[in-house]
């Protein structure tokens, strides 16, 4: 199995994504699917890249600072039947949904859109008061979650 330089591979899909993004400006939490589409091109080593897509949580306040009384995560949730979702695909827009690539042959999944999370957090009004994520997701698939953590 080929085991491609993924630091390369991100610094690829970046050029890629600036390339397909030059003339529509994305929105940083509404790019999913275009840095899906470009990492699915810049891991075609051998990986089998394909695209997955589902419910999101990130984890935007640190249990330390959790007082359970606001928003303690970012979401994106599948639901095509919901107002915001019927609303957004009236407009010619996608319903309410997260897209990231999976690898087949090494079972991970590949997220490169949550470096702008923090700013698509504070576009929405919610408030991040832990450390900003990083600029990319690189994990082992586990059954019933995305990264085993949240």
């Amino acid at each position: 199995m080929i085991r491609p330089d993924k630091f390369a591979i991100y610094q690829e899909a970046n050029a890629l994504f600036r390339g397909c993004t030059a003339t529509n400006r994305c929105l940083p939490y509404g790019a999913c699917l275009y840095w899906a589409q470009v990492i699915c091109d810049a891991y075609a080593f051998g990986l089998y890249p394909c695209l997955q897509a589902g419910s999101m949580l990130w984890r935007m306040v640190p249990d330390a600072l959790d007082d359970g009384t606001r928003d303690y995560a970012l979401r994106f949730v599948w639901s095509p039947d919901s107002a915001r979702s019927r609303a957004q695909i009236a407009e010619g827009g996608m319903p309410e949904i997260h897209i990231w690539c999976g690898l087949v042959q090494t079972q991970e999944i590949v997220d490169f859109s949550i470096g702008g999370l923090m700013e698509g957090a504070k576009l929405r009004g919610l408030k991040w008061p832990g450390r900003a994520s990083a600029p990319l997701s690189l994990v082992p698939y586990q059954r019933g979650t995305r990264s085993g953590k949240l």
